[in-house]
């Protein structure tokens, strides 16, 4: 599934149009569109409106493994020297207000221009020459969106013209990414692998988005390394030596397993 997050509702018809995607008439508080392989919420404009979507989008329909979140939305302003005839994939974002910076992870091949990107609720400081492109909206977005998805789920296109005709090449970019998602090979844990998993899933008392969320980590890890049967026993044991009695010692103790799975 490919969850769409737009703003404007002219944009948005293209995309509901392209896709085929029909209205979700049990939704009042957003417009939501869907069919089998799309969801697209048509959020409010603003930072605040723009949280409040995503986490009813996720609330109604929980992210799973392999799913992508894209959020595709047009730049306030941007450097002189850039092209406004294509659009871009946001390889960085630097939220100005909270002085944090966030790098999604773009492990998908894609035809955009890497670009970087300043996000504020107020007005871009007159110092602040780093970024390509700036937006009110992007920062609030990305946080958001960390609280559902991981990282490599991410992704952030920003456009720098209204014209309808630069969203062909997203259009082509999201045909092909969910091609590439049904056609993916599936990932088979060994009988000694589901074993451990389910055993960390028991003890650490996991809620069935951070069950996810582990098992989302999983599935790219195998990919990677074929034999993950003795970094969980390690893990197992480790988080055994000193126990876990509480939901929130085990999220302590997945946030630990997800950083070492990040450097298999």
């Amino acid at each position: 599934m490919l969850y769409l997050c737009l703003s404007r509702k002219e944009t948005a018809s293209l995309y509901i149009q392209t896709f085929h995607l029909k209205k979700e008439t049990a939704h009042h508080k957003f417009s939501i569109y869907k069919n089998d392989s799309y969801t697209l919420i048509i959020s409010l404009k603003g930072p605040i409106q723009q949280a409040i979507a995503i986490t009813y989008l996720f609330d109604h329909y929980p992210m799973r493994s392999g799913d992508h979140f894209i959020s595709i939305e047009n730049g306030t302003c941007c450097d002189a020297s850039m092209d406004r005839s294509v659009p871009y994939i946001i390889s960085k974002i630097t939220h100005i207000d909270e002085k944090i910076t966030y790098y999604p992870d773009l492990l998908i091949k894609h035809p955009f221009t890497e670009a970087t990107l300043t996000s504020s609720a107020t007005m871009l400081p007159q110092t602040d020459t780093s970024a390509s492109i700036f937006d009110q909206l992007s920062a609030a977005i990305y946080e958001s969106a960390l609280n559902f998805c991981n990282v490599d789920q991410i992704i952030f296109i920003r456009i720098l013209s209204d014209s309808l005709k630069i969203h062909q090449p997203i259009l082509d970019f999201l045909l092909s990414l969910q091609q590439q998602t049904y056609q993916m090979d599936p990932v088979t844990f060994t009988i000694s692998e589901s074993s451990k998993i389910d055993e960390i899933i028991s003890e650490l008392h996991l809620t069935e988005s951070q069950r996810q969320k582990l098992l989302h980590s999983l599935y790219y890890a195998k990919l990677k390394k074929q034999d993950l049967l003795s970094d969980l026993t390690t893990f197992i044991t480790n988080y055994q030596n000193h126990g876990c009695h509480s939901k929130k010692e085990g999220k302590y103790y997945l946030e630990q397993l997800l950083n070492s799975i990040c450097s298999l």
